[in-house]
């Protein structure tokens, strides 16, 4: 929900407080009138004059109150917590001379119940060939995970507490990434590399690596942002999770509301 959406109701119900306002300072006006005898037109005019700035004021400051308010709630979003894990300093430096930077960031937060959205746990997907599967469990095993993620990102984050409308906002255009929503309500992503070459940082960006083969994984896909960075396009394009057409509204809404100040919409995965 964006702030366009509410500013309506609350010029409906601003327009009765103002109305109500009106006939208060109306009646207050008539009071002391008939008190003062009404001496004067000149004093009618000034207590007319006086009721109607303070009738402006009160509501300039109302309105103002209520649209702050308003905006913070739905721009801002739930307080959140990032972590950004760069490459290390060993292979770090080397790679990104290479193939270029490419760390894992992970917004936390727990103010949002990820399980209003999306309930269920998703699991490896059985790989169809017996190739396939000697393969992934070669490339995905837990100690492959631990090896390639220490070689190549560093074990604890140096930047926390990071804005995410910035974080989200510094993204580049059309760049796609990898992303998993585990059951904590977290959001890990990688950057997916252009070009074939850069292998290493391809396997840094797979799903099952991003989840540190959790048990407790809820939506994997991918995301980009467009239209001058304001909307963010996501899908489920997993090859390892491969969750189900039918999630991805409700992981549409569950971005929507942990970043209000974009549009998401979901695309085709292909």
């Amino acid at each position: 929900m964006y702030i366009t959406d509410t500013f309506p109701s609350v010029q409906q119900n601003m327009t009765g407080y103002i109305l109500s306002t009106i006939v208060a300072f109306g009646s207050l006006d008539h009071i002391i009138l008939s008190r003062k005898q009404r001496r004067s037109n000149s004093c009618s005019i000034y207590l007319l004059a006086t009721s109607f700035f303070g009738l402006i004021i009160t509501n300039w400051a109302i309105i103002s109150l209520v649209y702050a308010i308003d905006h913070t709630d739905l721009v801002i979003g739930p307080p959140i917590t990032t972590s950004v894990y760069p490459p290390t300093i060993l292979f770090g430096r080397l790679l990104k001379l290479i193939w270029g930077k490419s760390p894992i960031w992970e917004i936390s937060q727990s103010s949002i119940d990820i399980d209003d959205y999306l309930p269920i746990c998703l699991h490896p997907v059985p790989l169809p060939t017996i190739t396939d599967h000697i393969k992934h469990q070669t490339l995905c095993a837990k100690p492959i995970i631990w090896m390639v993620r220490r070689s190549q990102v560093q074990a604890h984050s140096i930047s926390r507490s990071i804005n995410k409308i910035r974080l989200i906002d510094e993204l580049p255009i059309n760049q796609k990434y990898n992303f998993v929503l585990l059951g904590n309500g977290n959001l890990v992503f990688g950057k997916i590399p252009h070009r074939t070459l850069k292998y290493p940082y391809r396997l840094l960006s797979k799903h099952v690596v991003l989840a540190k083969r959790s048990s407790n994984v809820r939506f994997a896909g991918e995301m980009r942002k467009t239209d001058n960075g304001e909307t963010l396009l996501i899908n489920n394009n997993s090859g390892t999770y491969r969750p189900d057409d039918k999630m991805v509204p409700d992981a549409v809404a569950y971005f929507q509301r942990l970043f209000p100040h974009l549009l998401v919409r979901e695309i085709s995965r292909h």
